[in-house]
């Protein structure tokens, strides 16, 4: 069987060549799925037009997602992978509990920056719910999960100030989407803005309310007037 392979590689060969280029008409499918989407919603999408915003013809959808459900079904599966995936490469390497909490941070602009329509459709109720989790992941840690796992690892070494969990996770996540929300918005055209936002942002987190702190000085008490 080696011999026969080692004398005939070209069906591998052929066979890999059809393998990515099945894989390359799907993702098409997908990308301009996503953009239709988020001018569409659920009622309103069909797959020819998503078909011919891919280029390529309505039946060869079919070779691909059985249906409109499964197509969806898909969409909103990759939109979670994908961000899943950008924050755990993010901080692979990072084993200090603050600096990967920090990063996390910096990683979830970057991705709602420069992957705007996957980053959207992370946040249309339509598509994923019933679908998918968006807390959930198949392989590896969920985003949600490493922020939270980040911020409990930097509480039990001390680098920040013991406080109940989730409000400061939905709290970080508020402030990052908040940017991102700017950057899709009135701050759009000035790019050169986002390392200097994301620069106070880190500073405020390590300088303010994260870093402990022995002394909190108690604001003085207010006196009414007469």
């Amino acid at each position: 069987m080696l011999e026969e392979s080692m004398r005939n590689p070209e069906p591998d060969k052929k066979s890999l060549r059809a393998s990515q280029s099945r894989e390359k008409a799907r993702q098409a499918l997908l990308k301009a799925s996503a953009e239709l989407f988020l001018e569409t919603g659920v009622e309103r999408f069909s797959l020819r037009q998503a078909a011919e915003r891919a280029g390529q013809s309505a039946g060869n959808v079919y070779n691909y997602f059985k249906d409109k459900e499964a197509l969806l079904d898909a969409l909103a599966q990759e939109a979670v992978m994908r961000f899943n995936q950008a924050q755990g490469e993010a901080v692979h390497a990072i084993e200090d509990p603050l600096e990967r909490y920090l990063e996390l941070g910096r990683a979830y602009v970057r991705f709602g920056v420069g992957h705007r329509a996957w980053y959207r459709l992370l946040h249309r109720t339509d598509l994923l719910m019933g679908r998918v989790d968006p807390h959930a992941a198949e392989a590896g840690e969920s985003a949600f999960d490493l922020l939270a796992g980040s911020l409990q690892g930097a509480m039990d070494k001390g680098q920040i100030r013991p406080q109940p969990l989730m409000p400061l996770a939905a709290f970080s996540w508020a402030v990052v989407h908040g940017i991102v929300d700017l950057f899709h918005g009135p701050f759009g055209h000035e790019p050169a803005l986002l390392p200097a936002m994301l620069e106070a942002m880190r500073g405020t987190f390590l300088h303010g309310m994260l870093m402990t702190d022995k002394t909190h000085p108690t604001p003085p008490a207010r006196t009414t007037k007469p």
